[in-house]
Parts: C-alpha cells; structure tokens; sequence
C-alpha cells in the first residue's frame, strides 16, 4: 500500500478558486452559491503521482483527492442561483433578493432555519495551480 502524500494547493492566477455550495429543501428547491475567491490555498492528500496532474488546467479537489482542507481563501465575490426541483434556474424576484439579504444577515443558520440542508459543495481550481509538499493538518489541532 502506497503512503498518502500531503500538499498544498494554491491557485496560479487570479479568481481562480470556486467554492460552489448547494442547499435543498424538502420541495427540491436548490440554493445554489458560487463564491469565486482571488486567492487561497488548500492541503490535499493523496496516494496519487502529482506530476500526472496538467498544472495549466482545471482541478476538482473533492473529486481528485481522498482529504481536502481549507487553509485560506480571500476577497471572494458570490453568485446566487435558485434551482427548481426540475433543474431550471429560478428567475429572482424580490422575495428572492429579501431571501439572499436574510442570508448575508444570518449566514448559514438562516438556511437551516428556512429548511435548507447542506446537499453538496465543490471546490474547482480554473486558470492553473501549483503544488508544494505539506505536513498533514492534522497533527497540529
């Protein structure tokens, strides 16, 4: 059995980390975030050779390594999308707009409170990265 490798992600260009979360409620109905950050870093391990990885391309961190951790991320921008339960983007109204208002007051209770469960999050790396050897974060909590 290979050993797991830990390292640190970081992005190579500018805005080039999206954080994409979705919350669903018992109708179906998706609150879609995208945050595109401007800078930040992640730790990844994986047993996987890296250099195999095309450093000027896209990477899905959830899907590509075993464990992800946020290290930092910063002056990110949001896009908000609502989702029916049919897939179809949800044109906003006022109520929509009152909707994401509560949530930038309450944060992330204000969707629980609502009915909204965390249903899936993505972290997508666009426009390159790079990677350096790191220690597990672990074993510094």
């Amino acid at each position: 059995m290979t050993d797991m490798k830990w390292y640190n992600v970081a992005n190579a260009s500018k805005y080039g980390i999206n954080e994409i979360q979705y919350f669903k409620n018992a109708e179906g109905t998706v609150f879609k975030i995208d945050t595109n950050w401007k800078w930040g870093s992640l730790d990844v391990s994986t047993d996987k050779d890296i250099s195999t990885f095309d450093l000027t391309g896209t990477l899905d961190v959830y899907q590509s390594f075993d464990e992800a951790y946020v290290n930092i991320v910063h002056d990110g921008t949001d896009e908000y999308t609502f989702i029916d339960s049919n897939g179809n983007e949800i044109e906003q109204t006022e109520a929509h707009a009152a909707f994401i208002e509560s949530y930038h007051e309450d944060g992330v209770n204000f969707l629980y409170d609502e009915g909204f469960d965390d249903d899936e999050t993505a972290v997508i790396f666009t426009g390159g990265f790079t990677f350096e050897e790191a220690t597990d974060p672990s074993i510094f909590n």
